[in-house]
Protein backbone atom coordinates (compact mmCIF):
# COMPACT_ATOMS: atom_id res chain seq x y z
CA UNK A 1 0.00 0.00 0.00
CA UNK A 2 1.21 3.50 -0.79
CA UNK A 3 0.60 6.38 1.60
CA UNK A 4 0.42 9.56 -0.46
CA UNK A 5 -0.01 12.91 1.24
CA UNK A 6 0.83 16.59 1.32
CA UNK A 7 2.19 17.95 4.61
CA UNK A 8 2.45 21.54 5.78
CA UNK A 9 3.63 23.35 8.88
CA UNK A 10 0.62 24.47 10.88
CA UNK A 11 1.36 28.14 11.53
CA UNK A 12 -2.13 29.30 12.50
CA UNK A 13 -4.80 28.01 14.89
CA UNK A 14 -6.40 24.79 13.62
CA UNK A 15 -9.78 26.51 13.89
CA UNK A 16 -8.79 28.81 11.01
CA UNK A 17 -8.04 25.78 8.82
CA UNK A 18 -11.34 24.15 9.65
CA UNK A 19 -13.29 27.36 9.03
CA UNK A 20 -11.97 27.43 5.45
CA UNK A 21 -12.37 23.66 5.11
CA UNK A 22 -16.14 24.06 5.53
CA UNK A 23 -16.23 25.57 2.05
CA UNK A 24 -15.43 22.13 0.60
CA UNK A 25 -17.92 20.36 2.88
CA UNK A 26 -15.88 17.78 4.79
CA UNK A 27 -17.41 15.04 6.89
CA UNK A 28 -15.85 15.57 10.30
CA UNK A 29 -14.67 12.76 12.54
CA UNK A 30 -14.38 12.96 16.29
CA UNK A 31 -11.10 14.52 17.50
CA UNK A 32 -8.85 11.94 19.12
CA UNK A 33 -5.53 11.61 20.89
CA UNK A 34 -2.84 9.58 19.12
CA UNK A 35 0.22 8.23 20.90
CA UNK A 36 3.02 6.89 18.71
CA UNK A 37 6.20 5.10 19.72
CA UNK A 38 9.02 4.52 17.20
CA UNK A 39 11.34 1.53 17.49
CA UNK A 40 14.78 0.71 16.16
CA UNK A 41 17.83 -1.41 16.97
CA UNK A 42 20.53 0.07 19.22
CA UNK A 43 22.72 0.70 16.16
CA UNK A 44 19.80 2.25 14.21
CA UNK A 45 19.80 -0.30 11.41
CA UNK A 46 16.20 0.45 10.42
CA UNK A 47 16.92 4.15 10.12
CA UNK A 48 19.98 3.48 7.97
CA UNK A 49 17.82 1.34 5.66
CA UNK A 50 15.18 4.07 5.37
CA UNK A 51 12.61 2.05 7.32
CA UNK A 52 10.31 3.34 10.07
CA UNK A 53 8.67 1.00 12.61
CA UNK A 54 5.86 2.57 14.63
CA UNK A 55 3.33 1.44 17.21
CA UNK A 56 0.39 3.83 17.56
CA UNK A 57 -2.41 3.89 20.11
CA UNK A 58 -5.67 5.31 18.80
CA UNK A 59 -8.18 5.28 21.63
CA UNK A 60 -8.20 1.70 22.95
CA UNK A 61 -6.73 0.20 19.78
CA UNK A 62 -3.09 -0.42 18.86
CA UNK A 63 -1.70 -0.39 15.32
CA UNK A 64 1.70 -1.41 14.01
CA UNK A 65 2.97 0.41 10.93
CA UNK A 66 6.10 -0.07 8.84
CA UNK A 67 7.08 2.55 6.27
CA UNK A 68 9.80 2.30 3.62
CA UNK A 69 10.90 3.77 0.29
CA UNK A 70 9.95 7.33 1.16
CA UNK A 71 9.99 9.77 -1.74
CA UNK A 72 9.60 13.46 -0.93
CA UNK A 73 9.44 16.66 -2.97
CA UNK A 74 8.54 19.71 -0.93
CA UNK A 75 5.73 18.49 1.31
CA UNK A 76 4.53 15.78 -1.08
CA UNK A 77 5.28 12.31 0.28
CA UNK A 78 4.84 8.91 -1.34
CA UNK A 79 5.84 6.01 0.91
CA UNK A 80 5.22 2.29 1.11
CA UNK A 81 3.11 1.51 4.16
CA UNK A 82 2.25 -1.83 5.79
CA UNK A 83 -0.17 -1.51 8.70
CA UNK A 84 -1.89 -4.08 10.90
CA UNK A 85 -3.67 -4.21 14.23
CA UNK A 86 -1.34 -4.81 17.19
CA UNK A 87 -1.94 -6.52 20.52
CA UNK A 88 0.18 -4.16 22.60
CA UNK A 89 2.78 -1.43 22.46
CA UNK A 90 5.50 -3.95 21.59
CA UNK A 91 6.34 -4.61 17.90
CA UNK A 92 5.57 -8.00 16.38
CA UNK A 93 7.70 -8.34 13.26
CA UNK A 94 6.02 -11.57 12.19
CA UNK A 95 2.73 -9.72 11.79
CA UNK A 96 4.02 -7.29 9.14
CA UNK A 97 1.55 -7.97 6.29
CA UNK A 98 3.89 -7.30 3.36
CA UNK A 99 6.08 -10.38 2.77
CA UNK A 100 9.14 -8.62 1.31
CA UNK A 101 9.05 -5.84 3.86
CA UNK A 102 8.64 -8.34 6.70
CA UNK A 103 11.65 -10.34 5.51
CA UNK A 104 13.73 -7.17 5.19
CA UNK A 105 12.87 -5.89 8.68
CA UNK A 106 13.47 -9.28 10.30
CA UNK A 107 16.83 -9.56 8.53
CA UNK A 108 17.90 -6.11 9.73
CA UNK A 109 16.78 -6.75 13.30
CA UNK A 110 18.05 -10.32 13.62
CA UNK A 111 19.98 -10.83 16.85
CA UNK A 112 19.25 -7.28 18.00
CA UNK A 113 16.74 -6.10 20.56
CA UNK A 114 14.27 -3.45 19.45
CA UNK A 115 14.01 -0.41 21.69
CA UNK A 116 11.81 2.69 21.75
CA UNK A 117 13.80 5.62 20.36
CA UNK A 118 11.15 8.36 20.26
CA UNK A 119 7.53 9.08 21.05
CA UNK A 120 4.83 11.49 19.95
CA UNK A 121 1.48 12.52 21.34
CA UNK A 122 -0.98 14.47 19.24
CA UNK A 123 -4.51 15.71 19.34
CA UNK A 124 -5.80 15.03 15.85
CA UNK A 125 -8.83 16.65 14.24
CA UNK A 126 -9.88 15.21 10.88
CA UNK A 127 -12.40 15.62 8.11
CA UNK A 128 -12.96 13.63 4.93
CA UNK A 129 -13.71 15.37 1.63
CA UNK A 130 -15.20 13.67 -1.44
CA UNK A 131 -14.41 15.61 -4.61
CA UNK A 132 -16.50 15.75 -7.82
CA UNK A 133 -14.29 13.09 -9.47
CA UNK A 134 -15.06 10.75 -6.51
CA UNK A 135 -11.55 11.12 -5.06
CA UNK A 136 -11.56 10.93 -1.28
CA UNK A 137 -9.14 12.97 0.82
CA UNK A 138 -8.63 13.22 4.58
CA UNK A 139 -7.60 16.55 6.12
CA UNK A 140 -5.95 16.34 9.54
CA UNK A 141 -4.48 18.86 11.95
CA UNK A 142 -2.05 17.50 14.54
CA UNK A 143 -1.15 19.49 17.64
CA UNK A 144 1.10 17.92 20.24
CA UNK A 145 4.66 17.03 21.18
CA UNK A 146 7.64 15.04 19.93
CA UNK A 147 9.94 13.40 22.49
CA UNK A 148 13.40 11.84 22.07
CA UNK A 149 16.51 11.47 24.27
CA UNK A 150 14.81 13.09 27.28
CA UNK A 151 13.91 16.13 25.17
CA UNK A 152 10.38 17.24 24.29
CA UNK A 153 9.32 19.84 21.73
CA UNK A 154 5.91 21.10 20.57
CA UNK A 155 4.86 20.28 17.02
CA UNK A 156 1.93 21.28 14.79
CA UNK A 157 1.24 19.98 11.31
CA UNK A 158 -1.42 19.89 8.61
CA UNK A 159 -1.75 16.67 6.60
CA UNK A 160 -3.83 16.10 3.48
CA UNK A 161 -3.88 12.38 2.69
CA UNK A 162 -5.31 10.50 -0.27
CA UNK A 163 -7.82 7.85 0.75
CA UNK A 164 -9.21 6.94 -2.68
CA UNK A 165 -8.81 8.16 -6.25
CA UNK A 166 -6.22 10.36 -7.90
CA UNK A 167 -3.57 12.15 -5.82
CA UNK A 168 -4.39 15.26 -7.87
CA UNK A 169 -7.13 15.90 -5.34
CA UNK A 170 -4.51 16.62 -2.67
CA UNK A 171 -3.34 19.71 -4.51
CA UNK A 172 -6.89 20.97 -5.12
CA UNK A 173 -7.71 20.66 -1.42
CA UNK A 174 -4.44 22.36 -0.40
CA UNK A 175 -5.25 25.34 -2.62
CA UNK A 176 -8.79 25.49 -1.26
CA UNK A 177 -7.54 25.58 2.33
CA UNK A 178 -5.19 28.48 1.57
CA UNK A 179 -6.80 30.47 -1.26
CA UNK A 180 -4.67 33.56 -0.57
CA UNK A 181 -1.30 31.81 -0.22
CA UNK A 182 0.78 31.26 2.87
CA UNK A 183 1.32 27.49 2.74
CA UNK A 184 4.64 26.30 4.19
CA UNK A 185 5.69 22.78 3.25
CA UNK A 186 6.65 20.30 5.96
CA UNK A 187 9.56 18.44 4.33
CA UNK A 188 10.48 15.98 7.09
CA UNK A 189 8.63 13.00 8.49
CA UNK A 190 7.72 12.94 12.18
CA UNK A 191 10.32 10.22 12.80
CA UNK A 192 12.98 12.35 11.09
CA UNK A 193 12.00 15.26 13.32
CA UNK A 194 12.41 13.05 16.37
CA UNK A 195 15.90 12.11 15.17
CA UNK A 196 16.69 15.79 14.70
CA UNK A 197 15.45 16.54 18.21
CA UNK A 198 17.72 13.84 19.66
CA UNK A 199 20.76 15.01 17.70
CA UNK A 200 20.36 18.79 17.58
CA UNK A 201 17.69 19.67 20.14
CA UNK A 202 15.17 20.95 17.58
CA UNK A 203 12.44 19.53 15.36
CA UNK A 204 12.76 21.90 12.41
CA UNK A 205 16.11 22.34 10.64
CA UNK A 206 17.34 25.90 10.12
CA UNK A 207 16.69 27.35 6.66
CA UNK A 208 20.00 26.89 4.85
CA UNK A 209 20.58 27.81 1.18
CA UNK A 210 20.22 24.71 -0.96
CA UNK A 211 22.68 24.20 -3.81
CA UNK A 212 22.06 22.02 -6.83
CA UNK A 213 22.74 18.35 -6.24
CA UNK A 214 23.99 15.74 -8.67
CA UNK A 215 21.03 13.94 -10.23
CA UNK A 216 21.16 10.14 -10.22
CA UNK A 217 20.88 8.98 -13.83
CA UNK A 218 21.61 5.47 -15.08
CA UNK A 219 22.24 4.31 -18.67
CA UNK A 220 19.22 1.98 -18.50
CA UNK A 221 16.81 4.85 -17.84
CA UNK A 222 14.35 6.21 -20.34
CA UNK A 223 14.28 9.91 -21.12
CA UNK A 224 11.10 10.25 -19.07
CA UNK A 225 12.65 8.61 -16.01
CA UNK A 226 15.65 10.92 -16.29
CA UNK A 227 13.38 13.92 -16.70
CA UNK A 228 11.45 13.07 -13.57
CA UNK A 229 14.63 12.68 -11.52
CA UNK A 230 16.00 16.01 -12.74
CA UNK A 231 12.74 17.88 -12.17
CA UNK A 232 12.41 16.44 -8.67
CA UNK A 233 15.84 17.79 -7.81
CA UNK A 234 15.08 21.20 -9.34
CA UNK A 235 11.74 21.42 -7.49
CA UNK A 236 13.43 20.51 -4.21
CA UNK A 237 16.03 23.24 -4.65
CA UNK A 238 13.38 25.82 -5.49
CA UNK A 239 11.07 24.98 -2.57
CA UNK A 240 13.94 24.90 -0.06
CA UNK A 241 15.31 28.27 -1.14
CA UNK A 242 11.90 29.93 -1.15
CA UNK A 243 11.86 29.14 2.58
CA UNK A 244 15.38 30.56 2.98
CA UNK A 245 14.43 33.88 1.37
CA UNK A 246 11.21 34.07 3.38
CA UNK A 247 12.96 33.51 6.71
CA UNK A 248 16.54 34.82 6.47
CA UNK A 249 18.62 37.68 5.09
CA UNK A 250 21.27 35.31 3.73
CA UNK A 251 22.12 36.65 0.22
CA UNK A 252 22.89 33.08 -0.87
CA UNK A 253 19.16 32.31 -0.59
CA UNK A 254 18.01 34.41 -3.56
CA UNK A 255 21.15 33.40 -5.44
CA UNK A 256 20.37 29.69 -5.13
CA UNK A 257 16.66 30.26 -5.74
CA UNK A 258 17.39 32.01 -9.03
CA UNK A 259 19.79 29.21 -9.98
CA UNK A 260 17.11 26.63 -9.20
CA UNK A 261 14.56 28.44 -11.35
CA UNK A 262 17.03 28.81 -14.21
CA UNK A 263 18.02 25.14 -14.00
CA UNK A 264 14.35 24.17 -14.09
CA UNK A 265 13.68 26.31 -17.16
CA UNK A 266 16.80 24.97 -18.86
CA UNK A 267 15.68 21.40 -18.25
CA UNK A 268 12.11 22.08 -19.38
CA UNK A 269 13.44 23.43 -22.66
CA UNK A 270 15.52 20.24 -23.07
CA UNK A 271 12.53 18.02 -22.26
CA UNK A 272 9.92 19.92 -24.29
CA UNK A 273 10.71 18.32 -27.70
CA UNK A 274 9.84 14.93 -26.22
CA UNK A 275 6.91 15.99 -24.08
CA UNK A 276 5.28 18.68 -26.27
CA UNK A 277 3.30 19.65 -23.17
CA UNK A 278 1.23 22.82 -22.77
CA UNK A 279 1.53 22.61 -18.97
CA UNK A 280 5.30 22.35 -19.26
CA UNK A 281 5.36 25.56 -21.28
CA UNK A 282 3.12 27.32 -18.74
CA UNK A 283 5.31 26.29 -15.80
CA UNK A 284 8.38 27.52 -17.67
CA UNK A 285 6.71 30.92 -18.08
CA UNK A 286 5.90 31.05 -14.36
CA UNK A 287 9.48 30.10 -13.49
CA UNK A 288 10.75 32.90 -15.74
CA UNK A 289 8.46 35.41 -14.02
CA UNK A 290 9.56 34.31 -10.56
CA UNK A 291 13.23 34.29 -11.57
CA UNK A 292 12.78 37.91 -12.61
CA UNK A 293 11.30 38.81 -9.22
CA UNK A 294 14.14 37.07 -7.41
CA UNK A 295 16.74 38.42 -9.81
CA UNK A 296 15.93 42.02 -8.94
CA UNK A 297 17.03 41.32 -5.37
CA UNK A 298 20.03 39.24 -6.37
CA UNK A 299 21.23 42.01 -8.68
CA UNK A 300 21.03 44.55 -5.84
CA UNK A 301 22.89 42.15 -3.53
CA UNK A 302 25.68 41.65 -6.07
CA UNK A 303 25.96 45.36 -6.83
CA UNK A 304 26.22 46.19 -3.15
CA UNK A 305 28.43 43.35 -1.91
CA UNK A 306 30.61 42.59 -4.95
CA UNK A 307 31.03 45.97 -6.61
CA UNK A 308 30.24 48.93 -4.34
CA UNK A 309 31.30 47.33 -1.04
CA UNK A 310 34.82 46.28 -2.13
CA UNK A 311 35.39 49.67 -3.74
CA UNK A 312 34.49 51.39 -0.46
CA UNK A 313 36.87 49.08 1.44
CA UNK A 314 39.71 49.83 -0.98
CA UNK A 315 39.23 53.57 -0.47
CA UNK A 316 38.28 54.25 3.17
CA UNK A 317 39.28 57.88 2.69
CA UNK A 318 36.29 58.37 0.35
CA UNK A 319 33.21 58.57 2.65
CA UNK A 320 30.84 58.88 -0.33
CA UNK A 321 31.71 55.32 -1.34
CA UNK A 322 30.72 54.06 2.12
CA UNK A 323 27.49 56.04 1.87
CA UNK A 324 26.83 54.49 -1.54
CA UNK A 325 27.36 51.02 -0.07
CA UNK A 326 24.86 51.81 2.69
CA UNK A 327 22.35 53.07 0.13
CA UNK A 328 22.74 49.90 -1.93
CA UNK A 329 22.20 47.79 1.21
CA UNK A 330 19.10 49.81 2.06
CA UNK A 331 17.66 49.34 -1.45
CA UNK A 332 18.35 45.60 -1.20
CA UNK A 333 16.63 45.37 2.20
CA UNK A 334 13.53 47.07 0.83
CA UNK A 335 13.50 44.77 -2.19
CA UNK A 336 13.95 41.74 0.07
CA UNK A 337 10.80 42.62 2.02
CA UNK A 338 8.86 43.09 -1.21
CA UNK A 339 10.08 39.74 -2.49
CA UNK A 340 9.03 38.04 0.74
CA UNK A 341 5.50 39.33 0.24
CA UNK A 342 5.55 37.96 -3.29
CA UNK A 343 6.81 34.56 -2.11
CA UNK A 344 3.93 34.29 0.35
CA UNK A 345 1.19 35.16 -2.13
CA UNK A 346 -1.15 32.86 -4.00
CA UNK A 347 0.71 32.98 -7.33
CA UNK A 348 3.93 31.56 -5.90
CA UNK A 349 1.97 29.03 -3.84
CA UNK A 350 0.15 27.91 -7.00
CA UNK A 351 3.48 27.60 -8.82
CA UNK A 352 4.96 25.41 -6.07
CA UNK A 353 1.91 23.15 -5.91
CA UNK A 354 1.57 22.95 -9.71
CA UNK A 355 5.26 22.17 -10.14
CA UNK A 356 5.20 19.31 -7.64
CA UNK A 357 1.96 17.97 -9.10
CA UNK A 358 3.50 18.13 -12.58
CA UNK A 359 6.60 16.22 -11.49
CA UNK A 360 4.99 13.58 -9.30
CA UNK A 361 1.85 12.89 -11.35
CA UNK A 362 3.41 12.97 -14.84
CA UNK A 363 1.75 16.23 -15.73
CA UNK A 364 3.42 16.26 -19.14
CA UNK A 365 1.19 13.45 -20.46
CA UNK A 366 -1.01 14.69 -23.31
CA UNK A 367 -3.90 12.30 -24.00
CA UNK A 368 -4.27 13.33 -27.63
CA UNK A 369 -0.56 12.87 -28.46
CA UNK A 370 -0.45 9.28 -29.75
CA UNK A 371 3.31 9.39 -30.40
CA UNK A 372 4.28 10.79 -27.00
CA UNK A 373 4.88 7.45 -25.26
CA UNK A 374 7.38 6.48 -27.95
CA UNK A 375 9.31 9.73 -27.55
CA UNK A 376 9.33 9.46 -23.77
CA UNK A 377 10.77 5.95 -23.92
CA UNK A 378 13.87 7.18 -25.78
CA UNK A 379 16.99 5.83 -24.00
CA UNK A 380 18.53 8.50 -21.81
CA UNK A 381 21.91 8.11 -23.57
CA UNK A 382 20.38 8.97 -26.94
CA UNK A 383 18.35 11.79 -25.41
CA UNK A 384 21.43 13.22 -23.66
CA UNK A 385 23.64 13.09 -26.76
CA UNK A 386 21.06 14.89 -28.89
CA UNK A 387 20.36 17.53 -26.23
CA UNK A 388 24.05 18.23 -25.56
CA UNK A 389 24.79 18.43 -29.28
CA UNK A 390 22.05 21.03 -29.72
CA UNK A 391 23.36 23.12 -26.83
CA UNK A 392 26.95 22.90 -28.12
CA UNK A 393 25.89 23.93 -31.61
CA UNK A 394 24.15 27.04 -30.26
CA UNK A 395 27.22 27.99 -28.22
CA UNK A 396 29.49 27.70 -31.26
CA UNK A 397 27.09 29.76 -33.34
CA UNK A 398 26.77 32.55 -30.77
CA UNK A 399 30.54 32.69 -30.25
CA UNK A 400 31.46 33.35 -33.87
CA UNK A 401 33.51 36.53 -34.21
CA UNK A 402 33.84 36.77 -30.43
CA UNK A 403 35.96 39.93 -30.36
CA UNK A 404 33.42 41.80 -32.50
CA UNK A 405 30.35 40.89 -30.44
CA UNK A 406 28.37 43.83 -29.06
CA UNK A 407 26.84 43.86 -25.57
CA UNK A 408 23.60 42.18 -26.63
CA UNK A 409 25.36 39.33 -28.44
CA UNK A 410 27.80 38.84 -25.56
CA UNK A 411 24.80 38.50 -23.28
CA UNK A 412 23.26 35.91 -25.60
CA UNK A 413 26.50 33.91 -25.63
CA UNK A 414 26.60 34.09 -21.85
CA UNK A 415 23.10 32.60 -21.66
CA UNK A 416 23.98 29.80 -24.05
CA UNK A 417 27.12 28.98 -22.07
CA UNK A 418 25.02 28.77 -18.92
CA UNK A 419 22.49 26.48 -20.61
CA UNK A 420 25.28 24.22 -21.86
CA UNK A 421 26.75 24.02 -18.36
CA UNK A 422 23.38 23.08 -16.88
CA UNK A 423 22.90 20.42 -19.54
CA UNK A 424 26.34 18.96 -18.83
CA UNK A 425 25.60 18.91 -15.09
CA UNK A 426 22.27 17.18 -15.71
CA UNK A 427 23.72 14.49 -17.95
CA UNK A 428 27.22 14.16 -16.49
CA UNK A 429 26.67 11.12 -14.20
CA UNK A 430 26.63 8.58 -17.08
CA UNK A 431 29.44 10.51 -18.86
CA UNK A 432 31.92 11.33 -16.09
CA UNK A 433 35.09 11.10 -18.14
CA UNK A 434 38.26 13.16 -18.44
CA UNK A 435 36.86 14.79 -21.57
CA UNK A 436 33.73 15.80 -19.65
CA UNK A 437 35.78 17.24 -16.78
CA UNK A 438 38.06 19.14 -19.19
CA UNK A 439 35.15 20.70 -21.07
CA UNK A 440 33.48 21.71 -17.81
CA UNK A 441 36.71 23.28 -16.52
CA UNK A 442 37.07 25.37 -19.69
CA UNK A 443 33.42 26.29 -19.68
CA UNK A 444 33.53 27.53 -16.08
CA UNK A 445 36.62 29.65 -16.77
CA UNK A 446 34.91 31.39 -19.67
CA UNK A 447 31.72 31.82 -17.67
CA UNK A 448 33.69 33.64 -14.96
CA UNK A 449 34.72 36.25 -17.52
CA UNK A 450 31.18 36.70 -18.77
CA UNK A 451 30.00 36.88 -15.15
CA UNK A 452 32.26 39.88 -14.51
CA UNK A 453 30.98 41.56 -17.65
CA UNK A 454 27.37 40.96 -16.67
CA UNK A 455 27.91 42.25 -13.12
CA UNK A 456 29.23 45.48 -14.59
CA UNK A 457 26.25 45.86 -16.91
CA UNK A 458 23.81 45.13 -14.09
CA UNK A 459 25.53 47.56 -11.71
CA UNK A 460 25.41 50.27 -14.38
CA UNK A 461 21.68 49.73 -14.83
CA UNK A 462 21.04 49.96 -11.08
CA UNK A 463 23.37 52.79 -10.08
CA UNK A 464 22.68 54.93 -13.15
CA UNK A 465 18.92 54.75 -12.60
CA UNK A 466 17.63 58.25 -11.67
CA UNK A 467 15.50 56.71 -8.93
CA UNK A 468 18.47 55.10 -7.19
CA UNK A 469 20.12 58.29 -5.87
CA UNK A 470 19.28 61.98 -5.87
CA UNK A 471 20.81 63.74 -8.86
CA UNK A 472 21.44 66.83 -6.70
CA UNK A 473 23.73 64.90 -4.35
CA UNK A 474 27.06 65.65 -6.01
CA UNK A 475 29.11 63.45 -3.67
CA UNK A 476 26.84 60.45 -4.24
CA UNK A 477 26.93 60.96 -8.01
CA UNK A 478 30.71 61.15 -7.84
CA UNK A 479 30.80 57.87 -5.92
CA UNK A 480 28.54 56.27 -8.52
CA UNK A 481 30.75 57.45 -11.36
CA UNK A 482 33.85 56.27 -9.52
CA UNK A 483 32.37 52.82 -8.90
CA UNK A 484 31.10 52.34 -12.44
CA UNK A 485 34.41 53.45 -13.90
CA UNK A 486 36.40 51.06 -11.73
CA UNK A 487 33.99 48.20 -12.49
CA UNK A 488 34.18 48.84 -16.23
CA UNK A 489 38.00 48.83 -16.07
CA UNK A 490 38.00 45.45 -14.34
CA UNK A 491 35.52 44.08 -16.88
CA UNK A 492 37.71 45.28 -19.75
CA UNK A 493 40.68 43.59 -18.14
CA UNK A 494 38.69 40.37 -17.73
CA UNK A 495 37.65 40.50 -21.39
CA UNK A 496 41.28 40.30 -22.48
CA UNK A 497 41.21 36.66 -21.33
CA UNK A 498 38.07 35.81 -23.25
CA UNK A 499 39.60 35.06 -26.66
CA UNK A 500 42.12 32.56 -25.29
CA UNK A 501 39.51 30.86 -23.11
CA UNK A 502 37.07 30.71 -26.02
CA UNK A 503 39.64 29.06 -28.27
CA UNK A 504 40.30 26.42 -25.61
CA UNK A 505 36.61 25.71 -25.18
CA UNK A 506 35.97 25.58 -28.91
CA UNK A 507 38.72 22.97 -29.30
CA UNK A 508 37.09 20.69 -26.70
CA UNK A 509 36.07 17.30 -27.99
CA UNK A 510 32.41 16.60 -27.21
CA UNK A 511 32.35 13.80 -24.64
CA UNK A 512 28.86 12.68 -25.66
CA UNK A 513 29.85 11.47 -29.15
Amino acid sequence: MREIELKFLLEEPPAAIWARARRIDPTFTRPRTLVSVYYDTPDRRLREAGIVLRIRRDGRRWFQTVKAGRSTVGGFTDVQEAETAARSERPDLQSIPDDKLREKVIELCEGRELAAVSAMQFRRSSGVVVLPDAAKVEISTDVGTISASDLTAPWRELEIERIEGSPRALFDVAAALHPDGGLHFSRLSKSARANLLAEEGRVEPPPIPCCAAKVPLAPAMSAEQAARNVMRECAGQIVANIDVVRETDDPEGPHQLRIGLRRLRSWLSIFQPLALSAELARLSDEARWLAGEVGSLRDLDVTGSDIVGPEAERHPDEPALAALAQLAASRAASRREALRRTLRDRRVQAFELDLIRFVELRGWIEEGDLDQSGRLSTPVGTFASEALARRWKKVLKCGRGLNKLDTAHRHELRKQLKKLRYAIEFFAPPHETKRCAKMMERLKALQDVFGELNDTVVAHGILDDPDFATAADAQMQRAIGWTLGASAARADQAWTRASKLWRKLRRSRPFWD
